[in-house]
């Protein structure tokens, strides 16, 4: 009997215990589940904060083309986000950060998306002139880099009669033969249309205009290093007091790295200015002054695969003349370059395949009459400068605890 009674009190105590245990254990389970559920709430929460500033980002790309500019938008839906862009003048792609409501002890839910827009309409300027004396085309980079298209044969060997031209103002041709090999679209229905003769596809008269934004290379006056190691050779071709690149027979050929440039002027006047470029790099050149290619000078860009991923960004008010070397059926002395200068007077005398975007656009003739081949090859990879609207194409995301 007293054996007995003894035992019933560890007996007890086993029980409790191993109630304890339970009830801690369901407890702690109760609470993975709520911190999962409470989880699972923030994560929806935080992409959809996430969302927002993407969608936020992209309507400020449609009403500004040219806007670039991160920010952060605080006490939104509980949380905030923050949002950047890439510096691609079109199809540029955004990222957004959402950060939920605050949890206790974990801190918050965060969900990052990334889109890119894609431009879906022409580019309206206010105020443009195009001047056509010689044959331009379009072409496919993807399909032909190099294209060798006739004005007698444009459609052949890697040319399209695709978009290759849009002003406001007007659109002037001369001569009774094809000279652009595309679509001519313009916004000034009382301007005098191109003659039908001179155009290989549509003309079209677009109903509005839009003002023009600069790409504004304000920013890299100072805060780029022209002069960084291996990024100017010689790095005496560059004059830093007045900001202005010289390629002459004093400095010999000179080469630019890829990255990004501030200058006040180019003058490249009897030797080759070579671009140096790997896959996946580009270049960007502000200009806040003339751009001069003598007759026997060259800028010789063949090194990139695409004229896209080379831009010279002109800031207004000056003239970007490119004479250089004419041998059309020497492929290395090819110019590959995206020339975006909304503002200024762009003059093109030799052989450029790419984008022209300017004030005033004058294609000349470098050839003679003997010569039927296009001297302006609009590149359709580099895109439209401007969207009438936007759209997401593609997107990533992932998503983590930040504790602030």
């Amino acid at each position: 009997m007293r054996a007995s009674r003894g035992a019933a009190l560890p007996a007890a105590l086993l029980a409790v215990l191993a109630f304890a245990v339970v009830i801690a254990g369901t407890y702690a389970l109760l609470r993975v589940q709520v911190r999962e559920t409470v989880y699972q709430v923030r994560l929806a929460q935080a992409q959809a904060i996430a969302e927002a500033g993407l969608e936020d980002a992209l309507g400020q790309i449609s009403l500004k083309p040219s806007w670039k500019t991160g920010y952060a938008k605080r006490n939104f839906a509980g949380g905030y986000y923050t949002v950047s862009c890439s510096t691609d003048v079109v199809n540029r792609w955004v990222t957004s950060t959402g950060y939920s409501e605050n949890v206790a002890v974990m801190g918050r839910a965060v969900r990052t998306v990334k889109a890119q827009s894609i431009s879906n309409g022409f580019y309206n300027f206010a105020d443009s002139t195009f001047t056509v004396g010689w044959p331009i085309t379009s072409f496919d980079s993807v399909v032909d880099r190099t294209p060798s298209c006739r004005t007698t044969n444009l459609n052949l060997s890697g040319c399209i009669s695709g978009p290759a031209l849009w002003a406001n103002t007007k659109v002037l041709t001369s001569g009774t033969s094809v000279q652009v090999n595309g679509d001519v679209t313009y916004a000034t229905p009382s301007s005098t249309a191109p003659a039908k003769v001179n155009i290989a596809g549509s003309i079209i008269v677009e109903t509005s205009t839009t003002t023009v934004d600069v790409e504004d290379g304000t920013p890299y006056i100072t805060a780029n290093d022209n002069l960084g190691i291996g990024r100017i050779t010689p790095a005496s071709a560059y004059d830093a007091a007045t900001g202005v690149l010289s390629v002459t027979t004093t400095t010999g050929n000179v080469s630019l790295s890829s990255g990004t440039y501030y200058f006040k002027g180019m003058f490249i006047s009897s030797r080759t200015l070579t671009i140096r470029m790997s896959s996946g790099q580009e270049m960007f050149i502000y200009l806040a002054g003339s751009l001069y290619v003598s007759p026997q000078g060259m800028i010789d860009s063949n090194q990139s695969r695409y004229a896209c991923d080379q831009h010279i960004y002109g800031q207004g008010g000056s003239t970007i003349t490119l004479s250089g070397y004419t041998a059309v059926n020497n492929a290395a002395n090819t110019t590959y370059l995206d020339i975006y200068a909304p503002q200024d007077r762009v003059v093109l005398f030799q052989r450029m395949l790419g984008r022209l975007i300017g004030k005033e656009v004058i294609i000349a003739n470098p050839y003679g009459a003997a010569n039927n081949r296009p001297i302006f090859f609009f590149d359709v990879q580099c895109g439209y400068a401007q969207a009438k609207g936007t759209r997401w194409v593609s997107g990533t995301w992932s998503e983590s605890y930040w504790k602030p």
